[in-house]
C-alpha cells in the first residue's frame, strides 16, 4: 500500500472522509491481520475530564471519529495494537482508523480507496474532538525587539497559553512571511530587514491572536554591511572585490579605480546595476540585477570606495 499524505483543507482537515471530513485514523492490515485486543470502545464519545489545553489520545480521537461519522466507523471496534499503530477496525464499513507513534493519524479502506491515508495529527484534531480540551491561544511573552549585525541569522521566539491544535504564522511589517509557521523564526538580517517590525499570529478553533511586534535594528559599518548586501544578491558569481578582471567579469576595484573621479559616476552606475550594460567593460554584459534603487546605491557606494 502506498502511503500518501493528503492535502488538508482548512488546516486539518481530511480526506474526502466520506466526503465531510474525517478526522484520524490509521490503516493496518485488514481485519484478519494478527493484533491483540486491548480495550472495548464505547459506543458514543463519552466526557473527558483531562484539563483543557491537554492533548488528547488515541482512544478519545476513535471514540470521536465513531460519534461523528457512524458510518464510517460504527461504534463497537476494539482497540488492537501492532506497531506502530493502535487501530480500530469497522468490518461493516470496511475501514481502518489509527494512530501511529507519532502521533499521524491513518484510515484505511473503502474511505481511503483502499490507499493508507495520513489525514493530520492527534494535535490537529484535539480541537474537533474534545472541544471542551480546547482553549483559546494567548500570548505569554511576546517576541522581543533584537539589534544584529547585517548577515547574521537572527531568532525569533513568543512564549504561548492556550491549545491544543495551535498553527502558526509569522508576520513582517503586518504581511506573512512565506513558509514561516513554526513557534520560531529564524532568518539572516538584511539591510532591508533594518527596523521591520515581527510579529506572530497563532489560532485555533477556539480563536486567534497576533502578538506584539519585535522591531529588528540591523547594524553594520557601511563596507561590511555593502558587501554582505553584494554576498546575498549574488554579486559574486561575476566578480571579485579587487582590481583584477576575471573570467566573467571586472573586480569591484578595477569598476571602483576607473570611475572614482568621473562627475556623476554614482548615478551612471546605479543606472547601469538596475537596468543592464553591455559595452561598459570590454566584451563584458550585465543584465539588469533585481536589487531596490536604495541597495543599488548602497552597492555603488561601497564599490567606488575600491581599488
Amino acid at each position: 500500500m502506498r502511503r500518501d499524505r493528503d492535502t488538508r483543507a482548512n488546516g486539518f482537515i481530511v480526506v474526502q472522509l466520506l466526503t465531510a471530513g474525517l478526522l484520524a485514523a490509521c490503516g493496518v492490515p485488514p481485519p484478519e491481520a494478527p493484533g491483540a485486543v486491548v480495550a472495548a470502545s464505547p459506543a458514543a464519545a463519552t466526557p473527558h475530564a483531562a484539563a483543557a489545553g491537554a492533548p488528547i489520545t488515541p482512544a478519545e480521537l476513535m471514540d470521536w471519529a465513531e460519534a461523528t461519522f457512524p458510518q464510517a466507523f460504527p461504534a463497537g471496534a476494539s482497540d488492537r495494537q501492532l506497531a506502530p499503530f493502535v487501530y480500530r477496525s469497522y468490518l461493516a464499513s470496511g475501514n481502518h482508523l489509527g494512530v501511529d507513534d507519532n502521533g499521524m493519524v491513518w484510515v484505511l479502506g473503502a474511505i481511503s480507496a483502499g490507499e493508507l491515508r495520513a489525514v493530520g495529527t492527534l494535535d490537529e484534531f484535539a480541537c474537533l474532538a474534545v472541544m471542551a480540551r480546547c482553549v483559546a491561544p494567548s500570548i505569554v511573552v511576546p517576541p522581543r525587539d533584537q539589534s544584529v549585525d547585517v548577515g547574521t541569522p537572527v531568532n525569533f521566539t513568543a512564549t504561548l497559553a492556550g491549545g491544543p491544535s495551535l498553527r502558526y504564522q509569522w508576520l513582517r511589517n503586518g504581511e506573512p512571511i512565506a513558509g514561516a509557521t513554526g513557534s520560531s523564526h529564524e532568518r539572516l538580517a538584511a539591510l532591508a530587514d533594518d527596523g521591520a517590525r515581527f510579529a506572530l499570529q497563532v489560532e485555533n478553533a477556539k480563536g486567534r491572536v497576533t502578538s506584539a511586534a519585535a522591531v529588528l535594528t540591523v547594524t553594520a559599518d557601511p563596507a561590511a554591511a555593502a558587501r554582505a548586501l553584494a554576498d546575498q544578491r549574488g554579486c559574486f558569481a561575476c566578480h571579485t572585490t579587487s582590481s583584477s578582471t576575471i573570467a566573467t567579469g571586472p573586480g569591484f576595484g578595477a569598476i571602483g579605480a576607473r570611475y572614482a573621479a568621473v562627475p556623476g559616476a554614482a548615478a551612471l552606475l546605479v543606472g547601469r546595476v538596475r537596468g543592464g550594460t553591455t559595452g561598459s567593460w570590454g566584451p563584458f554584459s550585465m543584465p539588469a540585477q533585481a536589487v531596490s534603487l536604495r541597495e543599488a546605491e548602497i552597492l555603488v557606494g561601497w564599490i567606488l570606495t575600491l581599488r
